[in-house]
């Protein structure tokens, strides 16, 4: 009679287990820049904004995005030409720039990249860090190549427990020896989802063998 009590109540608490977690709001979001227009040499060099970035982060959370949260920040970049190549980054520029504070946008904004400021939501307030580069990337010749042309770059980013992915499109000239320019036609916003946590699966026999 107890075998039989709790095996059933064993499934219904693995099939609790197994239901979608309630849904929740995204921790972060990103201002990005999706299309970039850039010249670049044809020696493997590559271009890196310094007063300013590509994105601001926007805290959607309820509480504050702490330092080391943020500063742990990872991204990795999938490039669809083997010619050029996206390094993506949160810089410490040294003054506080965390705490992040609920419905807070974070970024360094100056008159290339003044289109991030056109996606805030109402009730969103930014902090211009700049002259401080905060959200930065580097767009680069891997080797020595004369490529032109599109390419575009899947990004994945990573803060605390929740991930966020976009791609950035880019429009590649060939410029002289030292020629470099970038410009940012567009802008776009994506959210962050949790990471997803891999379910533990059992079988019939398995659970069955717990009370032999």
């Amino acid at each position: 009679m107890i075998r039989r009590i709790l095996i059933p109540a064993l499934m219904v608490l693995l099939c609790a287990c197994t239901l979608a977690s309630p849904t929740r709001s995204a921790t972060f979001d990103l201002i990005y820049t999706d299309h970039v227009d850039t010249t670049l040499c044809p020696n493997g060099c590559g271009i890196m904004l310094t007063a300013y970035g590509f994105g601001l982060v926007v805290n959607k959370g309820a509480t504050d995005i702490g330092a080391a949260e943020f500063f742990g920040t990872t991204f990795s970049a999938i490039s669809s030409r083997p010619e050029m190549s996206l390094y993506v980054l949160i810089n410490n520029p040294g003054p506080p720039v965390a705490p992040i504070h609920p419905n807070e946008a974070v970024g360094s904004v100056l008159a290339p990249n003044v289109v991030l400021t056109s996606l805030l939501h109402a009730g969103e307030t930014l902090r211009n860090t700049q002259p401080e580069q905060v959200v930065a990337f580097m767009i680069s010749r891997t080797g020595t190549n004369t490529y032109a042309g599109p390419v575009s770059f899947d990004v994945t980013m990573t803060m605390g427990g929740d991930v966020a992915q976009f791609t950035i499109f880019a429009n590649v000239t060939l410029g002289g020896p030292s020629e470099f320019a970038i410009s940012f036609p567009s802008a776009a916003r994506v959210s962050s989802v949790p990471i997803l946590t891999p379910t533990v699966t059992t079988t019939w026999g398995a659970i069955k063998a717990l009370y032999r």
